[in-house]
């Protein structure tokens, strides 16, 4: 539900909207969804499951917040996925690294808070 949201959200802050096969678009909902998926996946029996996300546009970035209550955990030391080994899972951080521009991780209160940075392409900006 939300990942759909993330496009109607860029149309009506950015004041147009690119064709849902845009590569913007489908990089966008792809990080969205794989964010998503972790906190649901990572979800343990002691945290009440919520999940919120944040958007906003600032200087021709989307700028995104996904946060949920699941167990703290460091990014930066989740290994790349075995390619060879061709593995059925363990892929998200490294799918949402590659389709973003940036990301960062922050604990607040509780919190895991992911956030994620694209930035707008010049043939999907208004008044382009």
């Amino acid at each position: 539900m939300a990942i759909k949201r993330a496009g109607e959200f860029f149309a009506e802050v950015n004041g147009c909207r690119p064709p849902p096969s845009h590569p913007f678009i489908e990089e966008l909902e792809l990080a969205l969804g794989e964010a998503c998926s972790n906190c649901a996946r990572h979800h343990n029996r002691h945290s009440p499951g919520e999940i919120r996300i944040e958007m906003s546009c600032k200087n021709n970035q989307l700028l995104i917040d996904i946060a949920d209550r699941n167990e703290a955990f460091d990014p930066d030391t989740v290994p790349l996925p075995n390619f060879a080994a061709a593995p059925d899972h363990g892929y998200g951080l490294f799918l949402i690294r590659h389709h973003t521009d940036a990301m960062s991780y922050q604990r607040l209160g509780g919190w895991n808070i992911l956030s994620l940075t694209k930035n707008i392409p010049m043939d999907t900006r208004k008044g382009a």
